[in-house]
């Protein structure tokens, strides 16, 4: 669901593990983010989905925990593969917070955008020390 509406999205049976929806986010022109269990980021225009990116990280088929919007255009992506990564809406990665420099960066399973002047606001609401 994306602002109170739906998203049918219909698949063979070959994709349905897969492609399971976790998290949506709307990119403006009738085109939706959406986060999968093992296709990574894909976009959803009109009836078709078509990968988010072809190159680089985001371009991988990992496994999308929630993504979340962020001021100025920028958006972040939770992932078990990866932990959490900032991109554009170009799918330009600008920073990567990797689950290798810290155990619990694999399980961030919500992300939430504060509204504060650091673009990257959402790990500071997130990463808090005990």
């Amino acid at each position: 669901m994306v602002d109170g509406a739906f998203i049918e999205v219909y698949l063979s049976s070959e994709h349905y593990a897969k492609s399971a929806i976790t998290a949506a986010v709307e990119l403006g022109d009738g085109r939706t983010l959406l986060g999968t269990t093992g296709r990574g980021l894909v976009v959803k225009q009109g009836e078709s989905l078509v990968p988010f990116t072809t190159e680089g990280l985001l371009s991988r088929p990992i496994s999308i925990n929630d993504l979340c919007r962020l001021e100025g255009g920028l958006f972040a992506a939770s992932s078990n593969n990866i932990g959490i990564v900032f991109f554009d809406a170009n799918g330009r990665v600008l920073q990567v917070l990797d689950r290798a420099n810290d155990h619990r960066l694999a399980r961030v399973r919500k992300l939430r955008s504060r509204r504060r002047r650091h673009p990257l606001g959402v790990a500071h609401q997130w990463y808090r020390p005990d």
